[in-house]
Formats: C-alpha cells, sequence, structure tokens
C-alpha cells in the first residue's frame, strides 16, 4: 500500500497521515490533505459570516422600510426627513411608541430623495 499521496488542491505530495480518513473515498482517506482542508474549511465560514451578516442588514432595513421598530417591534416608526435646498431627503426614522422606546432616532443612510418642485412647492 502506498504510503502517500498527491493533495489535489496544493498538488504536493504528502505522507498518508497529513490526511483525514474518508471511508467512502477509493483508498479511504480525503481528497486533499489537512492543511487545504482548514484553509477551504476557513474560506466557507468566512463567506457564511459575511452572507449571515448581509442577511441580517437586509432584514433589518427590510423592517425600517416596513415602518417596524427595531426596539419594540411595533409598526409605529415615522420617518424623518430634511430640506437640501429643493430636495427633501429622509435621514432616519423616529418610533411614535415614546413610552416603550423613547422616541429613539433610527438613523440610516439617505433613502428617499424627492424633488419638491416636482411636488408643487412654490420655488
Amino acid at each position: 500500500m502506498k504510503q502517500t499521496k498527491i493533495c489535489n488542491k496544493c498538488r504536493q505530495r504528502k505522507p498518508l497521515t497529513d490526511y483525514h480518513k474518508h471511508p467512502k473515498s477509493p483508498d479511504g482517506y480525503k481528497y486533499v490533505c489537512k492543511t487545504c482542508d482548514e484553509l477551504v474549511r476557513q474560506e466557507m465560514r468566512l463567506a457564511n459570516d459575511r452572507e449571515q451578516r448581509q442577511r441580517r442588514e437586509k432584514e433589518r432595513i427590510g423592517k425600517l422600510f416596513r415602518g417596524i421598530c427595531l426596539k419594540c417591534g411595533k409598526k409605529r416608526l415615522l420617518p424623518v426627513r430634511h430640506h437640501v435646498g429643493d430636495l427633501l431627503v429622509q435621514v432616519g426614522w423616529l418610533c411614535a411608541d415614546t413610552e416603550k422606546c423613547g422616541g429613539e432616532f433610527i438613523a440610516a443612510k439617505p433613502v428617499k430623495v424627492m424633488d419638491l418642485n416636482a411636488m408643487g412647492r412654490p420655488a
């Protein structure tokens, strides 16, 4: 029986002790060495963490756009807008339930921009 094997990832010949056992493989060992296997696992973990962070942020933004307060969970958010020249920019939300949330302001990236001249505002 062979005592070495070539890793499918790094293409280096290594002893069988550098491979995890795998019962369904023809020789009984995984196709990649332990070092490469750990690198692949780390890459997958990072990708999953990134996806989870993006999913949580997307859910958070979705709740805000539906008017649901992140703190109390009630649909009581009021948009906070500022005038910037002839534009109306939404900069965040304010919870209307001041007893539970204390009227907490939730900042956001400017999300809605409306041209006030197009809305019929006198010049």
